[in-house]
């Protein structure tokens, strides 16, 4: 593959909750593009809910060198009623068992009738360890005002352990 050459073949299939671009190039060589499939939530009856509240990662970009396979731009959100928030990160799995948060970037923090302040978007714990994930974190002051007021400290984490992902907001 040389950059700037058009591929003399390109398909696009879904594999895996993937979106999958493959391109060959004249010279043989293979380029793979990976982006995942946001996923809606689902009622108890399993029937896709649209308006569901919760957490979510989306939007992953991957490839795989060697035994690494990277995650790239994933979109960790939280959705409340009454607030919402999000951020960027990319990680990394290698060997199928050991991850690591490579970095985090672009919060977004939405609240109605309120306000936020003091905003840290950190990586808390870099690679996981044999018995703690690896763990990226946006915390923020959140303070609402109206109906029952609302005072208190928000976060949402990326959390990783392998190749098992989870996002959890407290």
């Amino acid at each position: 593959m040389i950059d700037g050459v058009d591929p003399v073949s390109s398909k696009t299939y879904r594999e895996g909750g993937f979106d999958v671009t493959k391109k060959t190039f004249q010279d043989g060589s293979v380029s793979l593009t990976a982006v995942e499939v946001a996923q809606i939530a689902k009622r108890d009856d399993g029937r896709k809910d649209p308006t569901a509240l919760g957490t979510s990662i989306s939007g992953c970009v991957t490839n795989t060198s060697g035994t690494v396979t990277y995650y790239r731009d994933c979109l960790v959100r939280y959705t409340g009623i009454i607030w919402h928030d999000s951020f960027r990160a990319d990680y990394a799995v290698a060997n199928r068992n050991t991850a690591q948060v490579l970095g985090v970037r672009s919060w977004s923090i939405t609240i109605i009738g309120g306000s936020y302040s003091e905003v840290d978007l950190s990586i808390v714990r870099q690679r996981q360890t044999s018995t703690l994930p690896a763990v990226a974190r946006l915390a923020y002051n959140l303070q609402v005002v109206g109906g029952t007021p609302i005072q208190t400290r928000a976060w949402t984490e990326l959390r990783l352990r392998g190749t098992t992902r989870s996002v959890v907001a407290g």
